[in-house]
């Protein structure tokens, strides 16, 4: 003490008062600190919303501890005055719980607001709004008392819109305009009387976006709630649950459930007060309804009946990848006649659920355990397009659907290649429909609808005709099925009587849509089956020695892994009907085999994997000693892919270049099998030498194919980067005297300057190999020693010649076009040329485009004619497109100008101007030098310039920036003599 007492001495007087009132600002800081717990409210409250210093929030003598109210302070509003109340905003403020109260004090009409006008009010704790008088003019209202402003109302904690003690005939409200927004992040509660209006005030977005689950309590038991526009999820994905006495079924504007958001109904509703606006479903979204449509609707809208999804919106959008789940007891499932043009995934669970409108499926359908889906008399489409095809999940055994008229129609996308496929179908077998009423579209005429296909056969009219038994006159078959005890194909002869069920499924030749015929171009095309899908256990017999067709008998995708057994080979044919196959371009049988892993893997060990045979798709199997298999709901797996799909680009597995050698000979019934295959990596972390990377070869009894590099055989080799110096040496081994062929098959080599050839020493001949498409070389072997040789074979690279453009000309044309013609030479890898045109020389624009004609090392020549050439002189010259995705260019090329005759020697063309530009004609004008100025209609000068005449005819150009009108140009010679021209900006 004494030491702070004699150190207060050796200060002056001023250095005292500054070191005190720091030490209070520092004491007034802690205490204000400890005291942010409850402010209360001291201020008036202004009527007419006149925003005066007493009724602003952000004003500190406004509140008991003089201070404006922190995110760490709960704040209780109790006004007290007997007239219209106004508490208003002027800066965003975040506090912690708000407690706003009416007290029972006997005054009428006594109406507060807290009005958050263009700000943002955080509250991060509990809201509680509540009314404990009597009178029934009494009302609390927060919101946005604006009509315009975008303020936002952030509660982050539970929201309580009135209490049990909220009187009768009173109000509390949430309320807003068009650009507002009112966000709930944990629970909303709008008790008796509690209300979101509607009107000049209405909050434009009620947002639920909190982390986890909220529930939305509604016990307004006057139904007087209104919501104008509705999100759950922003930000956030969070799951909603309705829940209270009461059902807010008059939202006026839209309602939206997006990204992964769930919301859950429960028995409430949650429909629009009139017919109108949009309900959408977002991304993967979950709607769950739990109740019946026994609610009264507030407003004019039609309820939905036996079902509480929500109802009046006159737009319904849900995402393929939404999901719809139905888990009341016996609710309907609305449909197209209830503006659902579909659902993406529909789950139903508890009783029985029937379809009182028909509707289309895009992905799954799951029917949970003691559930009955009941069609009636209405339809479930599964659609199927090029993306996806949708399926029907497991079925539990306590599961079932019902059928009336109505049933399933089964979609089968198939892509645009006029060849065979090897189809199922997944519909009931006893009460099949035919052929004709389903693939033939009911023989319906033969149009482009995208769906069906043509029949033909040997039965088929020489002319087309409806009624006949096939289409169109063929020499053989368009259908058929396989038999394995005959080993035969069996073709259709009769498609108006032929059901179209069975367990082997079909060879189909498919050209296209019902509009495609014998000739034509192909289309892509969608087979589909109305009718029972097939469900439980099917079982299939393969007999010994023999292949058996088996299509798969559900509507889902199967997993082979789980199907197969013992008494079977671990292995199942495809037909791939990728163009680029063998058979006249329709296309080859692909063989998948588990090679010890569990995995089925195309070619070999390391091929790309297909676990699954798609709905809508039938394999072959086979087996030694004879078997069968047992197809189970269990063996159902979700997902979709093509049952046509092309060549793959890049094959799944395969991430970097690479070249497949696959060795194909035939077995004893003359079908193509796989011998043997080798394949080649390339990539610049990969060396030429022998490492770990590379993959020796075991050597089989018979037909081997391996790469050899020195005196190693491998099965896998890993290179650098290819060159035109290298060289593969192919090995084979065992070979038999009889018919091969290599099927070549590159994978994301990207080489434009290289090219590829198989060399063949004992025909001493060189093939072509494509590094881009599949390449097959059919070759054979004799009782000539060197025809098995095993280095017949070597595939070689050499250098291709880079196209170039070897010149480019334009021509005015008497009808003042301009004919623009470039040539070509060593044409390859162009993907598509551009035309671009300047009236400057300098800035091109692209005017056309135009695709190859050669692209094989050709010298091609093109013309373009432009019909639009401007009158001026133009220039012209080529973009090249590679398909690598570089670019080159030709040289310019000009055409020369139309010759504009005036009277006056001076003009502007066009007129109207175009893209802001002004050409100023100077024809047999005197040189020298011009003053140039610019007008608008009313004489504001807008820009000047000068022109330096040097020839008879000159254009001087002019860029403007103005708006649509009349101008003129004003062109003074030395002498001051003028000239003006009027013209016209459009």
């Amino acid at each position: 003490m004494k030491a702070i007492i004699r150190f207060c001495t050796e200060l002056s007087f001023r250095q005292l008062t500054k070191t005190l009132r720091a030490i209070f600002i520092l004491i007034s800081s802690i205490c204000s600190t400890l005291s942010a717990q409850t402010i209360k409210w001291t201020g008036d409250g202004s009527s007419a919303f006149n925003p005066l210093a007493t009724t602003n929030f952000n004003t500190p003598t406004n509140w008991d501890l003089l201070r404006v109210p922190t995110s760490a302070d709960s704040v209780v509003i109790i006004v007290t005055s007997n007239k219209e109340t106004v508490i208003s905003l002027s800066a965003s403020t975040t506090i912690k719980n708000l407690t706003y109260i009416v007290p029972n004090n006997n005054n009428n009409n006594q109406q507060v607001y807290l009005n958050v006008g263009a700000f943002t009010l955080t509250v991060t704790g509990t809201s509680t709004l509540d009314i404990l008088d009597n009178h029934p003019n009494n009302k609390i209202v927060i919101g946005v008392k604006h009509p315009s402003a975008a303020g936002v109302i952030d509660f982050r904690g539970d929201v309580i819109v009135g209490s049990t003690n909220l009187k009768k005939d009173c109000s509390a409200f949430l309320i807003g305009n068009s650009n507002s927004r009112i966000i709930c992040r944990a629970n909303l509660i709008l008790n008796i009387n509690a209300k979101v209006d509607i009107g000049a005030f209405a909050p434009g977005t009620l947002l639920f976006d909190g982390t986890g689950t909220q529930n939305f309590v509604f016990n307004n038991e006057a139904n007087t709630c209104r919501f104008v526009n509705t999100v759950i999820g922003s930000s956030n994905n969070p799951t909603v649950v309705m829940a209270g006495t009461s059902s807010p079924d008059n939202i006026t504007g839209n309602l939206t459930i997006n990204g992964s958001s769930t919301l859950d109904l429960n028995t409430r509703q949650l429909n629009r007060n009139t017919d109108g606006g949009s309900f959408l479903m977002k991304s993967t979204s979950t709607l769950k309804v739990g109740g019946l449509s026994s609610a009264p609707n507030g407003g004019s809208a039609e309820l939905i009946s036996g079902s509480n999804f929500p109802s009046g919106f006159t737009n319904i959008v849900l995402d393929s990848t939404s999901t719809v789940e139905f888990y009341g007891s016996n609710q309907s499932i609305p449909g197209a006649a209830h503006n659902i043009k579909g659902y993406g995934n529909l789950t139903l669970v508890n009783n029985t659920k029937t379809l009182i409108s028909s509707f289309a499926m895009f992905r799954n359908l799951t029917i949970a355990a003691n559930t009955t889906m009941a069609l009636g008399i209405f339809n479930d489409t599964l659609k199927s397009n090029s993306q996806t095809t949708a399926y029907v999940s497991s079925l539990p055994t306590t599961a079932a659907i019902t059928y009336g008229t109505g049933g399933f129609v089964v979609e089968r996308h198939l892509a645009a290649y006029k060849s065979w496929r090897l189809l199922a179908t997944p519909v009931d077998i006893a009460t099949s429909p035919s052929i004709s009423a389903a693939w033939r579209e009911g023989n319906s005429a033969f149009s482009a609808t995208g769906y069906g296909t043509q029949i033909t056969g040997p039965q088929g009219p020489s002319t087309a005709s409806n009624s006949a038994v096939l289409d169109v006159y063929t020499q053989r078959g368009s259908i058929k099925s396989y038999d394995a005890e005959s080993n035969n194909y069996i073709e259709v002869t009769n498609a108006n009587t032929t059901k179209i069920a069975n367990i082997a499924g079909y060879y189909v030749f498919v050209r296209g849509d019902r509009s495609v015929g014998v000739t034509g171009t192909t289309s892509a095309t969608n087979l589909r089956i109305k009718g029972k899908i097939r469900t439980g256990d099917q079982t299939f017999t393969v007999p010994a020695n023999k292949f058996a067709s088996i299509g798969n008998p559900f509507a889902s995708r199967i997993d082979f892994r789980t199907i197969y057994n013992s008494t079977i080979s671990p292995s199942y044919y495809v037909w791939n009907p990728n163009p680029a196959g063998t058979f006249y371009n329709a296309g080859k049988y692909q063989v998948y085999v588990n090679y010890g892993d569990g995995n089925y893997r195309l070619g070999g060990p390391t091929g790309p994997i297909r676990n699954y045979i798609e709905s809508g798709q039938a394999v072959f199997i086979q087996s030694i000693t004879g078997g069968s298999i047992t197809v189970k709901e269990s063996d159902k797996f979700g997902g979709s892919s093509l049952v046509s799909r092309g060549a793959e680009a890049q094959r799944e597995g395969v991430n970097n270049s690479a070249l497949e050698i696959n060795l194909l000979t035939k077995d004893g019934n003359g079908e193509e099998v796989l011998a043997d295959a080798a394949v080649i990596n390339f990539d610049g972390a990969y060396n030429n030498g022998l490492d770990n990377n590379d993959v020796r070869k075991i050597v089989n009894s018979s037909d081997n194919l391996s790469i050899r590099n020195g005196s190693i055989n491998l099965v896998l080799e890993s290179r650098s980067k290819l060159n035109a110096t290298d060289t593969i040496f192919l090995n084979l081994s065992n070979t038999r005297i009889g018919n091969y062929s290599f099927s070549i098959n590159p994978s994301l080599l990207v080489y434009p300057t290289l090219q590829a050839f198989i060399v063949d020493k004992f025909l001493q001949t060189e093939t072509e190999v494509s590094l881009s498409e599949v390449t097959n070389y059919a070759f054979a072997t004799t009782s000539a020693a060197t025809s098995r040789a095993g280095d017949r074979f070597m595939i070689i690279f050499k250098t291709v010649s880079p196209a170039v453009f070897t010149s480019i000309k334009a021509s005015r044309q008497e009808n003042n076009s301009v004919a623009a013609t470039w040539y070509m030479a060593n044409e390859n890898n162009i993907n598509f040329y551009e035309v671009e045109r300047s009236i400057d020389g300098i800035n091109f624009k692209t005017i056309d485009t135009q695709m190859p004609t050669a692209n094989n090392m050709g010298n091609p020549y093109y013309t373009y004619t432009d019909a639009t050439a401007p009158k001026e002189m133009v220039w012209y010259r080529v973009k090249a497109n590679t398909i690598t995705g570089t670019i080159f260019y030709s040289d310019k090329a000009n055409a020369k100008a139309v010759e504009v005759n005036t009277k006056n020697g001076i003009s502007i063309y066009p007129n109207p101007v175009v893209d802001g530009t002004i050409n100023l004609y100077f024809n047999n004008k005197a040189k020298g030098k011009y003053s140039i100025s610019v007008f608008d209609n009313n004489g504001m000068l807008v820009t000047t310039t000068a022109a330096d005449v040097q020839n008879n005819a000159s254009v001087k150009r002019i860029k403007i920036n103005s708006a649509a009108g009349t101008y003129r140009v004003t062109v003074k010679d030395a002498q001051g003599n003028s000239v003006v021209v009027p013209f016209v900006i459009l």
